[in-house]
């Protein structure tokens, strides 16, 4: 073959081996990738659903601020954080809520079953407003707390008194539902006040807190006082409390003065028992005397009734009062209910004259109404014995006294004794015995 030819030929054609393209990062780790690919996405909702869910916390206030309506945990006051003993002791937890998207009313209840289904039909749970007795058990102080609904404005009514109770169910705009929890209806112990306010467009609220409550009555909510009184706090800690000190006579008397007081109380809260029971009563007389009785009466128990006597000598109002403490030291505070007031006057007894001598010669050695007759002995004896038969013969009587019997019955031989003649009008009444020339 010509050169030419291979020219015209072409070059051979020789085969050529065939290279694979390069796998990319992400062909080569498609699981990883994919993971990674849904860790970044639940990432993103997660922050995303912050932010929006803290808009709308923000809107939610920024919303009662302008329409006058406040959510009172962002008004200087909040309800009471939760607590991990909520359900010990005899206290159970009222838990506030109050629906944001429908006029704000506010709802209360110790039932967690209340509570799901309240926030199901758009209430928000506020916390916890304050604690109360589930039960009355055998303390009678305590009182039940009616709650009534208002279907046409979605507003409940919580009350201690049954008047108003049937007043708003005469009306026919409430519901009655019944008791759901008790408390006090005035001060006790560590009780504290239940304010209660009421807006027209919002219903009844109810607070423990006078900062909420002042910031209340400056919108548009009125101020209706002390609901009730329930606690702050789950736990007990009650002092004694002294109910009662009474006394088994009228403590106005005359020296010597013997008066008994009876002192009454429990260890804290009515005859519920407690941990620390009464271990003495005290009593104070106001004369410097102190008595502490430390048995019977009820002592070593919830509840007393413990009696003390005491004699005043000397005249003077006194200021008795009665303290009760218990075993952990705590003491009774000073009650008008433990306290009384005696007042002793001067001794009513006119003390018997005493002779100026027992032996006499004349009448001047005598008291006065006294003359000095004749003894077998030497001398004479003072007495005041006059007229009469009997021998040996008395005296008539000194100027200025009258021989009278001293029961009013004739004197005869028996005689009399000299009375001040002014103290006998005309001697009307009283025999009297002539007088000797």
């Amino acid at each position: 073959m010509t050169d030419l030819e291979k020219e015209n030929e072409g070059p051979t054609s020789t085969p050529v081996e065939k290279k694979e393209k390069p796998q990319s990062f992400f062909s080569r780790y498609p699981k990883h990738i994919a993971l990674f690919t849904f860790i970044l996405f639940a990432i993103i909702i997660a922050a995303a659903t912050l932010i929006v869910g803290h808009k709308s916390q923000t809107q939610h206030s920024n919303t009662q601020q302008h329409s006058g309506n406040i959510l009172f945990d962002t008004a200087g006051g909040s309800p009471l954080a939760p607590t991990s003993a909520l359900n010990s002791g005899p206290l159970v937890p009222i838990y506030r809520l109050a629906n944001y998207h429908n006029s704000y009313p506010y709802f209360y209840t110790a039932s967690n079953v209340e509570v799901d289904s309240a926030e199901k039909n758009g209430y928000t749970l506020q916390g916890i407003g304050f604690y109360a007795f589930e039960t009355r058990g055998n303390d009678s102080s305590l009182a039940p707390v009616y709650r009534l609904y208002n279907p046409s404005v979605e507003n409940y009514l919580y009350t201690t008194s049954t008047s108003e109770r049937d007043s708003a169910l005469s009306a026919g705009a409430y519901q009655n539902q019944g008791i759901v929890f008790y408390a006090y209806t005035s001060a006790f112990n560590s009780a504290s006040p239940i304010y209660r306010l009421f807006s027209n467009g919002h219903g009844y609220f109810y607070t423990t807190s006078s900062t909420e409550r002042d910031y209340a009555t400056n919108t548009n909510w009125t101020d209706q006082g002390i609901a009730f009184w329930a606690f702050t706090s789950p736990v007990l800690n009650p002092i004694p409390v002294c109910t009662g000190l009474a006394v088994d006579r009228d403590p106005n008397g005359a020296a010597p003065f013997t008066i008994t007081f009876t002192a009454s109380g429990n260890s804290g809260f009515g005859s519920t028992p407690r941990t620390n029971p009464i271990n003495q009563v005290i009593f104070s007389f106001g004369d410097g005397s102190i008595q502490n009785v430390t048995s019977g009466g009820g002592i070593g128990g919830d509840k007393v009734s413990v009696s003390a006597s005491h004699t005043y000598n000397n005249p003077g109002t006194y200021q008795v009062t009665a303290t009760l403490s218990d075993t952990s030291g705590a003491i009774s505070a000073d009650s008008a209910n433990c306290t009384q007031m005696v007042t002793v006057s001067q001794s009513l007894t006119t003390p018997t004259p005493t002779p100026v001598s027992v032996t006499c010669n004349t009448n001047a050695d005598c008291a006065a109404g006294q003359t000095c007759q004749q003894n077998t002995g030497k001398g004479g004896i003072c007495s005041s014995a006059c007229g009469g038969n009997a021998l040996p013969p008395k005296p008539a009587c000194p100027s200025g006294y009258v021989c009278t019997s001293s029961n009013g019955a004739p004197v005869g031989d028996v005689g009399g004794n000299c009375t001040p003649a002014q103290s006998i009008k005309n001697g009307a009444g009283i025999p009297q015995i002539k007088q000797a020339n």
